[in-house]
């Protein structure tokens, strides 16, 4: 059977074949726009599909509680002692430390490119404490790709090591010819947290305050039982994290965000770190000049040619009033309702970044998204969250009862 003849033409397109085989439904015609005569039409931009853009808080400027004359100048002797921070003749010492080992394990695994020296002691955040965390980078060889293979996504340390090591000085400990036991842990391809240590220490170069409110939050971590991820509760890392996620949440902000666009672009391109890490966005700045210079492109308007000054005021607050700010902050607002995630540059809401975070169904009490590896919570290990939450609070009720600052940075009852 042949089809019948086509319609007129001013009969609409769909109806103008009035024969179809039963069952077969006609085809569905894309509406296009109108053609122009000369040059081509203008490709027409569709919003992206996908969840919103993560709703950022902003801390308010003025606290209701105010650091004592006493607490800070007992803040200033403490972050003045020799032994509080790591001098350039420690980081001299850890440095030579570093290439006798990597010089000893070469010896026994030819496969091991280098040592590469990561967490507080790269970071700089270290104390005289602290431990020394190296990482063994292989080359990627036929012959040494099996061995590679099998320790290369170990997250436990491979070795746990102790020497005397000759890290701090006569000034700082009083004792001539000084060795100090210090334990170290070997780690294999451990390549996003050589990188963080690498951003966590760029935060510390942004402002001379960022290293010395690092440690010292740290110290009552470490203090209360609350800063070891061993012993279910937050790691020093994490701590780290919420530190850096606060100051850029401060108003005027202290520390940048490291990981922006802007902030790249601004940045000495031989600085900045873009590297395809498995599991990982690893695409940050290591240049803080921009910051210190107060760069124009990092302006709210930069191509405001009415924009003259620089609307931003510099951030002030001493060391002690920024300790008991942020002691404020978080008895108050500490809670799974807000999530301290460097990488957007300020806290955010728990449900507008819950897309990012695995599992995705389980929302513990605390959220800290890790900077650089996708998906990870840092603060998943912690399941004493009440443990945490009681040091807060009584940490600020002894601030507001003028306690000392050995009381207020250890439990001692």
């Amino acid at each position: 059977m042949q089809p019948p003849k086509s319609i007129s033409d001013d009969t609409d397109q769909e109806s103008r074949f009035t024969w179809r085989p039963k069952g077969i439904l006609p085809p569905k015609r894309r509406s296009r726009a109108p053609r122009q005569k000369r040059g081509r039409t203008a490709p027409v931009l569709r919003p992206l599909k996908g969840p919103p853009p993560p709703l950022q808080v902003v801390i308010p400027p003025s606290p209701t509680c105010q650091a004592s004359a006493s607490l800070e100048a007992e803040i200033d002797i403490l972050v003045n002692h020799p032994t509080f921070i790591a001098s350039q003749e420690n980081l001299k010492a850890i440095e030579n430390a570093r290439q006798r080992i990597e010089a000893m394990i070469k010896e026994v695994v030819p496969e091991v490119a280098e040592v590469v020296l990561f967490g507080s002691g790269s970071s700089t955040v270290m104390s005289s404490n602290s431990d020394l965390d190296f990482c063994l980078i292989f080359r990627y060889k036929h012959d040494s790709i099996s061995v590679n293979e099998y320790i290369k996504e170990a997250r436990v340390p491979v070795l746990r090591c102790h020497a005397m090591l000759p890290i701090w000085t006569r000034e700082q400990t009083g004792v001539r010819n000084h060795k100090t036991k210090v334990s170290f842990d070997i780690v294999a391809s451990n390549y996003l947290g050589v990188q963080n240590s690498r951003l966590i220490r760029t935060y510390t170069e942004c402002d001379e305050r960022v290293r010395l409110f690092l440690l010292l939050v740290k110290r009552w971590a470490k203090g209360w039982g609350i800063g070891d991820a061993s012993q279910r509760t937050l790691s020093s890392y994490g701590w780290n994290l919420i530190c850096l996620s606060y100051l850029q949440a401060c108003t005027p902000p202290i520390v940048p965000n490291l990981q922006s666009e802007a902030y790249i672009a601004a940045s000495n391109p031989d600085l900045i770190v873009d590297l395809d890490i498995e599991g990982g966005e690893c695409r940050f700045s290591r240049d803080a000049q921009p910051w210190k210079s107060r760069a124009p492109c990092l302006l709210p308007n930069p191509d405001d040619p009415l924009q003259t000054e620089d609307p931003r005021p510099v951030n002030t607050t001493s060391l002690a009033q920024l300790f008991v700010n942020f002691m404020e902050f978080l008895s108050n607002f500490y809670t799974n309702e807000f999530a301290f995630s460097i990488k957007h540059g300020a806290l955010c809401t728990t449900a507008s970044i819950k897309h990012l975070l695995f599992p995705k169904k389980i929302l513990p009490p605390f959220v800290i998204v890790d900077p650089l590896e996708i998906g990870r919570n840092v603060a998943l290990p912690c399941t004493l969250e009440e443990k945490v939450l009681s040091a807060i609070k009584q940490t600020f009720a002894k601030i507001l009862d003028g306690s000392h600052l050995s009381s207020i940075l250890a439990n001692l009852s």
